[in-house]
């Protein structure tokens, strides 16, 4: 089993989740700039190596293109070789407005890209074709319906969900849109069975999944979670 786990500018993981994982990647939300993931990523140096570091750079969410390039330059310097490139939360950009862009000017770099994929509304066919002649890999965003998952055998990571209480996954469905369209909402409605008075059932999650390359989007308890799929591996 191979795994990334998800940190925001602002955490610190357990150093037993430092440990386990494959790579860590390192959030650019909006209201935060690349410069504060880039500080971020100088600080985890200190305990892991770059090569294990893998920075998000969210394309609406850069102000400028001398942000993304004087970062672009320091990730390199300091080692990083991956980065994952997304779109961002607003709907329009300061300065970039799609992945795609970021993607063109950053292959100055040689950086392993990877995008995003949204099993909801693309199938793996339709990725392979758009996304994966362009970036290198793929991450799911937020789906709990292991079928559509499961399409997504090569060149990506499935995001699972931490084994977090009820209503923190309810936060980030909300946030991610999830219950905004009938369609998205009874997609993830398996989603129900993996969910007790615990919280959601990581290890039961990604037991259903044929795809052993996970990413797990940290919405607590990610000690605990680690623990689990370590347990299970």
């Amino acid at each position: 089993m191979f795994f990334s786990v998800e940190q925001t500018v602002s955490q610190n993981l357990p150093r037993s989740v430092l440990d386990s994982a494959n790579e860590i990647t390192i959030t650019h939300l909006p209201g935060k700039t690349l410069y504060q993931t880039l500080h971020r990523v100088r600080k985890l140096l200190e305990t892991i190596e770059g090569s294990q570091i893998v920075p998000h750079i969210a394309a609406r969410n850069l102000s400028s293109d001398r942000e993304l390039i004087e970062c672009a330059d320091e990730f390199r310097n300091l080692g990083i070789k991956k980065v994952l490139v997304i779109g961002g939360n607003p709907k329009r950009g300061n300065y970039y407005q799609s992945a795609y862009q970021v993607n063109n000017i950053l292959k100055d770099w040689n950086f392993y890209q990877i995008c995003g994929v949204y099993p909801d509304k693309d199938n793996f066919q339709h990725v392979t074709a758009k996304n994966y002649s362009t970036f290198s890999e793929g991450i799911t965003q937020f789906c709990l319906n292991t079928k559509r998952l499961n399409q997504f055998t090569a060149k990506t990571r499935i995001g699972v969900p931490s084994m977090c209480a009820i209503k923190d996954l309810y936060k980030y469905m909300r946030l991610c849109g999830v219950g905004n369209s009938i369609k998205t909402a009874a997609s993830n409605l398996q989603g129900i069975q993996y969910l007790s008075t615990k919280g959601f059932d990581t290890a039961k999650f990604v037991s259903c999944l044929t795809n052993t390359n996970l990413h797990i989007y940290n919405f607590g308890r990610i000690e605990s979670t680690v623990a689990s799929l370590r347990d299970t591996a």
